[in-house]
């Protein structure tokens, strides 16, 4: 599972997530046996949603009243993957 939080508020919004985690993919598949990468995220959180879409995870499902907020209300999680050979294909392409 890959995970990140950008706990400094100034730095939300600049990019910090999208370069982060660009940074924990290519290491992950460049230096490791790894094949495939997930993440979930509330389905209320746009920006991270849109990132992870715009790095190549792609959504797989829906966790339906998965988690619960710190109010007692139960809110859906969206579950996204990224493949080795999917990473690979778009950074190649993005150096052509």
């Amino acid at each position: 599972m890959l995970n990140a939080l950008i706990g400094d508020k100034s730095w939300r919004g600049r990019g910090a997530y999208a370069e982060t985690t660009k940074a924990t993919i290519d290491y992950w598949f460049s230096n490791t046996g790894v094949e495939r990468l997930y993440a979930q995220t509330r389905q209320t959180n746009a920006a991270v949603i849109h990132t992870l879409e715009r790095l190549g995870f792609r959504h797989e499902g829906t966790l339906r009243s998965h988690a619960m907020t710190s109010d007692g209300t139960r809110i859906d999680m969206i579950q996204f993957g990224l493949l080795r050979g999917e990473w690979l294909a778009r950074r190649k392409g993005a150096r052509e």
